[in-house]
């Protein structure tokens, strides 16, 4: 099973329940999405080659991130209680110190929590 398939349907399910106005169903759908993070591999092999799968990562979660935009907030937990799960979940996988691309996802939360 390829994991990032995974998290794409998990986010455009969040996506049509959001565009339904099913808020219940469309937190779900984020909070699997979450869990999802640490289990995602942090080498794939491609054409008999071991890649990093970080910076596959990196453009899902930009792409998460910007979906967040549009997502109220949870009455009691709060607005930003998904942003507290991403970053609960994001040191459980992997990250090498050298691409830089933990740091660009962080920079990129920066804008949801202005």
């Amino acid at each position: 099973e390829d994991m990032f398939r995974r998290l794409e349907l998990l986010l455009h399910c969040a996506q049509v329940a959001l565009l339904n106005q099913c808020l219940p169903q469309t937190d779900t759908f984020l909070k699997a999405t979450i869990s999802l993070i640490p289990d995602v591999p942090s080498h794939e092999e491609i054409d008999y080659k071991r890649v990093s799968t970080e910076g596959r990562l990196a453009t899902f979660l930009r792409s998460f991130l910007s979906f967040l935009v549009v997502v109220p907030g949870h009455p009691t937990h709060g607005p930003f209680y998904l942003i507290q799960g991403l970053l609960n979940a994001m040191p459980r996988y992997e990250w090498t110190p050298e691409p830089g691309h933990r740091t660009a996802v962080y920079i990129d939360m920066l804008p949801l929590l202005c």
